[in-house]
């Protein structure tokens, strides 16, 4: 086990949107990952909707007032993902 993380970026989110471009940037990531595939872990990535919902959910479950508070102006200002985190961590 290497504990390696392999990344490999949605080709829709690539400015080139070019497969073929996509597939040879990335190409012994791809190779490693088919020839590895049942030694690995596939994490999918959220649509910024669901980030959104599990952060709003979890200030929900927070017991202070003072901090969900401080939580609920973070998610409905400008950059909220940015301010989420700034509070969080």
């Amino acid at each position: 086990m290497t504990k390696e993380i392999i990344w490999i970026p949605n080709i829709e989110l690539l400015a080139t949107g070019d497969e073929d471009y996509h597939k040879e940037i990335f190409r012994d990531d791809l190779n490693k990952v088919k020839s590895q595939k049942k030694d690995l872990i596939k994490f999918e990535v959220f649509e910024s909707y669901e980030s959104f919902k599990i952060m709003d959910h979890f200030k929900n479950q927070v017991e202070d007032d003072r901090f969900r508070n401080s939580l609920h102006q973070a998610l409905n200002k400008r950059k909220p993902f940015q301010n989420f985190n700034f509070l969080i961590f």
